[in-house]
């Protein structure tokens, strides 16, 4: 007996600016793999299975499904060969070193309605299940170290921290003044960081986007670099009480994309210091997610604006993940991490002993 399958077609003419797809889009009513194959130009291989044993794991990986379908391209360079084929190679440059990078399509609506990504899990578990290891290890290119498990769970721990106006007004005149005392990562740290905002990004009477930050010492120096308002992505609730920061957690960063407050023009650079590296790894609360970092970075260049900018630091060296501690950015992290940014900074400058680089973003095409 043959079964037909009917799948009504809808022809979408796509207006929203946010998005690297075509102007014509078709879509089923199915929310099936079909449309993930489209959009990811890699076949959908479920990683929940009837095998799949446990009840931990099978939500786990169901989860994982869900994120997978709606992030496209970004969840399917997970090898060598689809890294190289989102690779903007430069004559006469070595593969993935400055100035090389990886593009690929964006649909930031979809990005953004992923409940998924905002997941809790205080399970931490020692070691990433079987399934995920060529998700994090891009198929074997990235080592993985399993030394000690961390447990600092505060994501969506019901405390919120406050920062006083008081205390962010003293750290800005301390950069001002080179005199500063109570930056997280030292004050010679934080004052070559502040002069490389000053002297390279441009933040006067900008708007600019944190992304990680337990202490308000990388806002107070965008504001001393001259920053018209800064806001601060966290997982913990932060209460600023200075009127040029204000805070917002995940889940409020992709609601106020839904309903239209956040756009692409929204902000004019992206900054981020030592918390990429832990998303998605499980060490404070969050659930695994081998993307967490890039699907992190992926919606911040969502909502700046085209002539935007980026300056990430993260640890470098050799590509590698010391479990659950954070990952190691080489040649192949550091270009997954910020796809669709153009480096303006090669990999091996530094201005930290992690790795800061700076970044233009590649508009929409």
């Amino acid at each position: 007996m043959a079964i037909v399958v009917v799948v009504v077609l809808k022809r979408i003419f796509f207006t929203d600016t946010n998005t690297l797809w075509g102007v014509i889009k078709y879509e089923s009513e199915i929310e099936s793999e079909t449309k993930f194959e489209i959009e990811s130009e890699t076949k959908f291989e479920p990683l929940l299975t009837d095998d799949t044993e446990g009840e931990w794991k099978r939500e786990l990986l169901g989860r994982l499904d869900a994120v997978r379908k709606k992030c496209g391209v970004l969840c399917s360079i997970n090898d060598k060969e689809s890294l190289d084929k989102h690779l903007v190679r430069v004559p006469n440059t070595t593969d993935y070193e400055f100035p090389q990078h990886l593009e690929a399509p964006v649909n930031c609506r979809r990005l953004f309605e992923l409940e998924e990504i905002d997941a809790a899990d205080a399970t931490i578990p020692e070691k990433p299940p079987n399934e995920l290891e060529p998700f994090y290890t891009l198929d074997g290119l990235v080592g993985v170290d399993i030394k000690t498990i961390y447990r600092n769970i505060y994501l969506e721990s019901g405390k919120t921290k406050v920062w006083t106006e008081e205390e962010i007004k003293t750290l800005i005149q301390g950069y001002k003044t080179g005199q500063l005392k109570g930056a997280t990562y030292g004050p010679g740290l934080a004052l070559r960081l502040y002069q490389t905002m000053k002297e390279s990004m441009d933040l006067k009477e900008k708007s600019v986007l944190v992304i990680g930050s337990e202490l308000p010492w990388l806002e107070s120096a965008a504001l001393a670099a001259g920053a018209a308002k800064v806001t601060t992505l966290e997982y913990s609730a932060i209460e600023s009480r200075h009127p040029m920061i204000e805070t917002m957690t995940p889940k409020e960063f992709r609601s106020g994309y839904l309903n239209g407050n956040l756009t692409a023009d929204t902000y004019d650079s992206v900054l981020s210091y030592s918390s990429l590296e832990h998303s998605g790894l499980g060490r404070y609360g969050d659930a695994l997610n081998p993307w967490g970092d890039i699907l992190t970075v992926a919606m911040a260049w969502c909502v700046t604006k085209d002539d935007g900018s980026l300056m990430v630091d993260v640890p470098s060296g050799q590509d590698k993940i010391h479990w659950n501690a954070h990952r190691y950015y080489g040649k192949y992290r550091w270009a997954l991490l910020t796809i669709n940014w153009a480096p303006l900074t090669p990999m091996s400058s530094t201005i930290s002993n992690h790795g800061t680089r700076l970044f233009k973003k590649i508009p929409q095409k």
